[in-house]
């Protein structure tokens, strides 16, 4: 935070979290989670306001979220129950 202190943000209805990652405006962080409507990969600003970036479908799960330099892409990392791949998200 400016202020140099830390402080907890909740995630309503989010649990489980892993994989957190900044943002590219070093304002949001991206966040993987579960909720009762299965996981997704969520963008979180410091106040914990909550978007889904991405929902994972039924037979796969992702941690990791790391944005391009220009911040136009992301990349995030696919686990499925057979195999694992990297998927690229354009205009998130």
């Amino acid at each position: 935070m400016e202020d140099g202190k830390s402080r907890n943000v909740e995630l309503p209805g989010w649990f489980g979290c892993a994989g957190i990652d900044w943002a590219r405006d070093g304002k949001h962080v991206f966040v993987s989670a579960y909720s009762d409507q299965g996981e997704a990969l969520l963008l979180v600003d410091l106040h914990g306001r909550v978007r889904v970036a991405h929902r994972w479908s039924e037979n796969e799960w992702g941690q990791y979220a790391i944005p391009s330099p220009d911040g136009r892409s992301l990349a995030i990392v696919v686990y499925q129950p057979t195999e694992s791949n990297a998927w690229l998200i354009e205009n998130f």
